[in-house]
């Protein structure tokens, strides 16, 4: 469904996915120094909503919105029944995005903001990865240059409050990995980082 209106504009939508048979090839840790290829067939199912939306405040401020939310899960495994009925490894069940933006065609301003829910880091699911946000700040001004051309010069903050938050775990260890160990391998958040960025158009 989909609404466009003078200051309110957005969508909603429902999904069903089934995969059969599809093949999955991971590299993982041999146990003797070495990598081995592990091979594995699966069959999946999701369903969800999505929704997404859009609210001019202003001709130059709006507020924009999306979220996604999804039931998924192994429905076949051959090479280990245990695992029909895991969620998908990476895949969480929620995720969201916010943002604020203004634009006068001089001063732009945005900030986002991204929810990324808990989900497992293997198939297995031994390992559970606990859900983050991260926020983006980006602000530019836009002046004229000879004439018709013009340009921006921009400032952007990846990561603004500097959030700690694991995307994924080792991909090395499989399905072999887990929680409560000494050391963990995994995959963070970047921390925070500053970028300035001058554009040009012609």
């Amino acid at each position: 469904m989909k609404y466009n209106g003078p200051r309110f504009s957005g969508t909603l939508a429902g999904f069903y996915s089934e995969l059969d048979d599809r093949r999955s090839v991971d590299f993982v840790n041999d146990g003797q120094g070495g990598v081995a290829e592990v091979t594995s067939i699966q069959s999946t199912r999701s369903y969800g909503i999505e929704a997404t939306g859009s609210f001019y405040l202003t001709d130059a401020l709006r507020l924009d919105g999306n979220v996604t939310f999804q039931d998924h899960k192994f429905t076949d495994f051959d090479s280990n029944a245990q695992f029909i009925g895991n969620e998908l490894r990476r895949q969480p069940n929620l995720l969201f995005n916010t943002g604020v933006i203004y634009d006068d065609n001089r001063f732009d301003f945005a900030f986002f903001q991204t929810f990324v829910g808990n989900n497992f880091a293997n198939d297995s699911n031994t390992v559970r990865l606990g859900s983050h946000n991260i926020a983006r700040l980006d602000t530019g001004y836009t002046f004229s240059v000879m004439g018709a051309q013009t340009a921006r010069i921009g400032f952007s903050v990846f990561n603004l409050f500097d959030s700690d938050g694991v995307t994924e775990g080792s991909p090395r260890q499989g399905v072999g990995q887990s929680e409560g160990e000494a050391f963990f391998v995994g995959r963070p958040i970047l921390p925070r980082r500053y970028s300035v960025r001058l554009t040009y158009d012609f």
